[in-house]
């Protein structure tokens, strides 16, 4: 009995969360210009916000000191557990971009939010990588570890995030429908999900933000790339 209203009491807990009113913009903001920083203090960093439709056209580019993104919540009905009507927030696909004081609200366009001084450069050719065969006898690293361990959540976090991080990269951008955008090299780059915005990941290139919203992107070390 004492394990079934302990039950009861989080499922009391669980729903209220929900139909808090909680401010999801508050919480899920995320300000660019706190990576303004630069050893220099007389070089004032600026940022842009690049627009791009689903063919991979730069449609609009926003140039500002100070970027705030902003994802927009909605009201969600459904039925309870009980049987009566319920609510709660889910984040919409609007986001809305402060650019030193005013605002561009978007919906399901590609956004890059870059440092000003990382270049894009377009993609003229195919990027074709090296030939590193050779006569070497084809082999497959298999880990050692049982399936179940390597397929934890532990696991594929190190082997899909942590390990290939850092070093002499470049990053293919391409918009949400396969078309190229463009390449950004570095000789240090790193990612992260930037977990308080909707679909954008942080690249890191050279100590630079590179900010990614509904793109679609490759990182490649320079060793594959044939000249």
């Amino acid at each position: 009995m004492k394990i079934k209203k302990s039950i009861v009491i989080l499922l009391c807990i669980a729903m209220t969360v929900p139909c808090s009113g909680c401010e999801l913009s508050d919480l899920l903001k995320s300000d660019i210009s706190e990576t303004n920083t630069t050893e220099d203090e007389n070089i004032t960093l600026t940022y842009e916000a690049m627009m791009y439709d689903n063919t991979g056209n730069n449609y609009a580019t926003f140039k500002g000191n100070s970027f705030n993104i902003t994802p927009n919540k909605v009201k969600q009905y459904g039925y309870s557990t009980n049987g009566s009507w319920d609510w709660w927030y889910e984040t919409s696909s609007v986001v809305t971009i402060k650019i030193d004081g005013n605002y561009v609200q978007s919906c399901g366009s590609t956004v890059i939010f870059k440092d000003s001084r990382l270049e894009i450069t377009p993609l003229e050719t195919e990027i074709k990588a090296t030939d590193s065969s050779g006569d070497s006898e084809y082999t497959v690293d298999v880990p050692d570890e049982n399936l179940d361990t390597y397929f934890s959540l532990k696991n594929w976090w190190y082997n899909s995030a942590e390990k290939g991080q850092g070093g002499e990269k470049v990053v293919l951008i391409q918009s949400q429908d396969g078309y190229n955008i463009g390449i950004v090299e570095g000789d240090d780059v790193t990612w992260k999900v930037a977990g308080k915005l909707p679909k954008t990941t942080l690249i890191t290139v050279d100590g630079m933000p590179l900010y990614l919203h509904r793109c679609n992107f490759t990182i490649i070390d320079t060793e594959l790339i044939a000249e």
